[in-house]
């Protein structure tokens, strides 16, 4: 009976003995789940990325995705580069020929409003006028000169910054031009103070505004280059405008006038849009933020 039992109890114990293992299989290690869901974790992005595009991570945790095309791919890139995504030449290069044309653009104009005393003291003695009546043409100039900037600036945005000075210095030159054929002071104040007037204001506001789009980090001293030129005009034009009237009359004077106005036309020409500049493509990046530094913003 004993060895029964003894066999009888024997099994049982092996049969415990190999239960403890199996126990010890079902509970996985960290370093198998670990894996696994390493393993099983979906890869970031979208499946149907390009293949152009590279990730790359930075060590202050931040992503970058730079858009430059791999060694691998033979196929060109779908997508080409708009122009915000090219260097503006500014700065640089065309761009001070462009302040040159606005220095002489502000010569001609503010330097052609300050120096009507001139043609006034003129226009009284041949006309015998007042001269607080003949005021009245530099006014009206004047009004032209500076009402004419909101207009002439929405005009060279729809159409051409080129084109609008080019219209302005042909009234500017058309005005000077009939005023020396005027018979009448109600002539001159149309051909002068209308046409001259409107020539001015659609050919100076325009040369300002297109000078700030060449200029980023040297504006202030283009500008203030540019408009130094006015000065300089109210200094040179009066002593020139003298020694016209007293050399070929006031009608020769006028005709000649019109000549130096026409640079304005040349001036404009000069004014180039930027996108017809070669420019150098920019390598597009884009940061993908994390969590954590989306919350400390």
């Amino acid at each position: 009976m004993e060895a029964e039992l003894n066999t009888e109890t024997t099994p049982r114990k092996s049969a415990d003995e190999q239960s403890v293992p199996e126990t010890e299989s079902m509970e996985p290690s960290n370093e198998n789940t670990d894996s696994n869901i390493a393993q099983t974790q979906p890869s970031i992005g979208h499946k149907d990325q390009s293949k152009n595009e590279k990730l790359s991570t930075e060590h202050n945790g931040r992503e970058t995705l730079s858009l430059k095309p791999s060694n691998d791919s033979k196929e060109p890139p779908e997508a080409t580069p708009t122009k915000e995504e090219y260097d503006n030449p500014v700065d640089q290069g065309w761009s001070w020929m462009i302040l040159i044309s606005a220095f002489l653009i502000c010569l001609l104009t503010i330097g052609g409003i300050k120096s009507f005393g001139v043609l006034l003291v003129e226009l009284s003695r041949q006309y015998d006028l007042p001269k607080s009546l003949l005021s009245l043409i530099q006014s009206l100039t004047g009004f032209f000169f500076l009402s004419l900037g909101p207009v002439s600036n929405a005009l060279s945005m729809k159409y051409s910054f080129q084109k609008m000075t080019i219209i302005g210095g042909i009234f500017t030159s058309l005005g000077l031009i009939l005023t020396s054929f005027a018979k009448s002071v109600e002539v001159i104040f149309i051909t002068y103070g209308i046409l001259t007037g409107a020539g001015f204001g659609l050919s100076f506001s325009p040369s300002m505004v297109f000078l700030a789009h060449h200029f980023k980090k040297r504006r202030a001293l283009a500008n203030g280059i540019a408009l130094s030129g006015g000065g300089m005009g109210s200094m040179v034009l009066p002593y020139l405008m003298r020694f016209l009237i007293d050399k070929f009359s006031l009608q020769g004077c006028m005709l000649i006038l019109s000549a130096i106005m026409a640079h304005i036309i040349v001036c404009g020409a000069l004014f180039r849009p930027l996108y017809k500049y070669p420019r150098k493509p920019i390598a597009l990046q884009m940061v993908v933020m994390n969590e954590s530094d989306q919350s400390k913003l």
